[in-house]
């Protein structure tokens, strides 16, 4: 997800990336582990919070039950008032207890902590510290996976030493998760240091924790123009411990709504009415008996409800044809 608005366009972005990430071609990170018989194996449905974030959070776990989801992916920021650092221990019990009440598991808290790692030391102690108070809340509320940012590139500008301080906070953030039980994820996600399948594989070795993994995510890896289908999946293999789904659609330069990306002008669409072609994913998702997550991150725009059972809906038809 993060705040698309934040994020800027450079002509040879690509070309700069892949300059760089060449060596993280050839990472070999195994393949996915079986996760279980056929019979234990199921992917599950998660509804991401901030498709309600004009409404309180308790609003969106009662449509999530009565949808059917399986679970919720509660966001942290972007205007929303669902969840924040301060949350009491009382609070968060009460979050864990809504949730149980209409059925579904607090699947992961999404964060921005991470994003101005590189600012500097202070930066980055205040972010593990935090780190650690969310990992506090998520244990209140019976939830083990915790969303953090990995760094922010600046104008296409990937830089192997920027990436090793990256890779530092995040281990030591999964050292922190790791007192807790807890994993720590980053979203493979436009203008960070996990912006492609090759980076994410690199951050993955350089991290080197094994409570760490990646959110994989087609309508990003769509919009920088990688490959987001069973290559993808195997390369990153079982270090992928969440998935986002959302489409994307090509806009005209003159759509106020879109962003310029690596490939192309997109906005966000319905699921399946954009560009992304997610049943290659869901295949390669089921060969490798992935038994996480698919978290619905589509824009509640003025109808969250509509777009909430539209998304599951769809969801059901990609997994009946996987």
């Amino acid at each position: 997800m993060e705040d698309e608005h934040q994020h800027e366009h450079t002509l040879g972005r690509r070309q700069c990336l892949e300059r760089f990430c060449l060596g993280a071609a050839g990472l070999a990170l195994g393949a996915t582990s079986v996760r279980g018989t056929e019979e234990e194996h199921r992917m599950k449905i998660a509804l991401f919070s901030g498709m309600f974030k004009k409404l309180p959070l308790k609003t969106a776990m009662e449509h999530a039950g009565r949808i059917g989801y399986d679970g919720i992916e509660v966001m942290v920021g972007f205007g929303a008032d669902h969840l924040d650092v301060d949350c009491p221990p009382a609070q968060a019990t009460e979050i864990g207890r809504m949730a149980r009440d209409h059925n579904l598991d607090v699947c992961l808290i999404y964060t921005t902590l991470g994003g101005n790692v590189l600012a500097g030391d202070r930066a980055r102690r205040q972010g593990l510290d935090d780190v650690a108070r969310f990992l506090a809340i998520g244990d209140s509320m019976s939830c083990k996976m915790l969303k953090v940012t990995a760094g922010r590139l600046k104008k296409s500008a990937y830089r192997q030493d920027k990436a090793r301080v990256v890779a530092d906070w995040l281990a030591q953030a999964c050292d922190r998760a790791a007192k807790h039980d807890a994993r720590i994820v980053t979203e493979i996600h436009f203008g960070q240091y996990c912006e492609t399948v090759d980076m994410a594989c690199r951050m993955i070795a350089l991290v080197d924790r094994p409570n760490f993994g990646v959110i994989h995510d087609a309508g990003n890896l769509h919009i920088t123009g990688d490959d987001y289908g069973e290559n993808s999946v195997k390369r990153l293999g079982d270090r992928i411990l969440h998935v986002h789904i959302k489409d994307m659609v090509r806009a005209p330069a003159d759509d106020p709504a879109a962003h310029d990306y690596p490939a192309g002008r997109f906005k966000r669409a319905l699921l399946n009415e954009g560009d992304v072609d997610h049943r290659s994913l869901f295949r390669a998702l089921r060969r490798a008996r992935y038994d996480g997550y698919l978290s619905c991150e589509a824009s509640g725009d003025d109808d969250p409800v509509a777009v909430a059972r539209h998304e599951f809906d769809e969801m059901q038809r990609l997994l009946r044809g996987a």
